[in-house]
């Protein structure tokens, strides 16, 4: 999975999330963690593997808001696995600049990142 060209930098960081189907059962949630974040998408640990261009509801808990769930949609790119990479789908300014608020914070101290 890591052959992909990126554009946004990710951070190797474990975060709290939530996801469901939006096609199938959109209020139910699995909970689960991100392996690895940027402000284009997450790589997601998930129960299932999922079609490709498959859109899921996510809840992410990003501990910039500690007290809010970020709720986002995101399409799957590749799912092998418990391994489910997500690209946003649409994400408001707001979210998107508090995302990458949090990804330039974790850079600026030297957390792992990859590319």
């Amino acid at each position: 999975m890591d052959n992909e060209r990126r554009n946004a930098p990710r951070i190797e960081k474990t975060l709290t999330a939530k996801y469901s189907q939006a096609s199938q059962c959109p209020s139910c949630w699995d909970s689960t963690t991100i392996k690895n974040i940027s402000k284009a998408g997450i790589l997601l640990n998930t129960r299932k593997s999922f079609p490709k261009g498959e859109t899921l509801k996510l809840l992410i808990k990003i501990p910039f808001d500690p007290f809010h769930w970020l709720e986002v949609e995101g399409k799957v790119i590749e799912s092998i696995g418990n391994a489910t990479r997500i690209k946003f789908a649409s994400l408001s300014k707001e979210q998107e600049q508090l995302i990458r608020d949090y990804v330039e914070w974790l850079i600026k101290y030297n957390l792992p990142k990859r590319r």
